[in-house]
């Protein structure tokens, strides 16, 4: 988990992140964040995206393929976040 923190420091958004071993409650907690990743036995770990089953990911890959989800799912928070700000801009520009 340090290391995942580590690498995770650069993330400023606001987002849901789990990491739980535990195969029986795991997926519910998983089910509630925006990446979830739950053990599944034999090196394999399920990931979920935005609380839906996605896929499944080895051992040796979880952390890299963590950080890449987490960078990419915060920047498509801040690219809808950027969209809503100008729309609202152009809906006050129009209103003037």
């Amino acid at each position: 988990m340090q290391a995942l923190e580590e690498r995770l420091q650069h993330i400023n958004t606001p987002l849901s992140l789990s990491v739980l071993g535990c195969v029986v409650n795991g997926p519910g907690e998983a089910r509630e964040t925006d990446i979830g990743l739950t053990g599944g036995g034999n090196g394999k770990h399920m990931v979920y995206l935005s609380g839906v089953t996605d896929h499944t990911i080895q051992d040796a890959d979880m952390v890299d393929h963590i950080v890449k989800l987490v960078e990419a799912k915060a920047a498509a928070i801040e690219a809808e976040k950027l969209e809503a700000e100008s729309t609202d801009a152009g809906k006050v520009e129009a209103a003037e």
